[in-house]
């Protein structure tokens, strides 16, 4: 529901799921905790979207973090990965305190491995970078996203690296 921006559904339907995955998580160990807390993180994580198209960028930062503790918690790099992105785009955050998490959400989707959410939080750190003036650190990065996205076949997405580079 959130993909048709039908946003208050979608947040009855991501806090309905949270509840039964933070319900079932209470009593869970090992294995099938860790399975809970990645759909308590995906959970979060749509919450986090949905409040931040509805302009509620302080509850999608703290949706954000609770989905990266989630994913810390089932030791899913790749959901790690998304949400640390997620974070980045909503939460106003010291700009000393974004660089290792740009470098965190490089690391574990490198880990994950996904090339294309690689390439992504490789591009968004470029972009960042960019924008803080450091332009030899930001092509760098921009250049690694574009040759993985030209690896993984996402030619527009490796058009919009390029932008920054013209």
């Amino acid at each position: 529901r959130y993909w048709q921006a039908k946003y208050a559904p979608a947040r009855e339907a991501a806090s309905a799921s949270l509840a039964i995955y933070e319900r079932l998580a209470s009593s869970a160990a090992g294995v099938e905790r860790q399975r809970l807390e990645h759909g308590i993180g995906r959970s979060n994580h749509v919450l986090s979207m949905v409040a931040e198209q509805e302009g509620k960028t302080a509850e999608a930062a703290q949706f954000a973090e609770r989905a990266i503790a989630a994913q810390e918690a089932a030791g899913n790099r790749w959901g790690r990965a998304v949400s640390t992105l997620q974070l980045l785009r909503v939460a106003r955050l010291d700009p000393a305190a974004r660089t290792p998490l740009y470098e965190r959400a490089v690391a574990d989707a490198r880990a994950a491995p996904d090339k294309v959410l690689e390439a992504r939080a490789l591009h968004s750190f470029g972009d960042y970078l960019f924008n803080r003036g450091a332009y030899v650190e930001s092509l760098a990065r921009l250049e690694a996203a574009a040759a993985l996205f030209r690896e993984t076949g996402r030619q527009s997405e490796r058009g919009t690296g390029y932008n920054r580079r013209a």
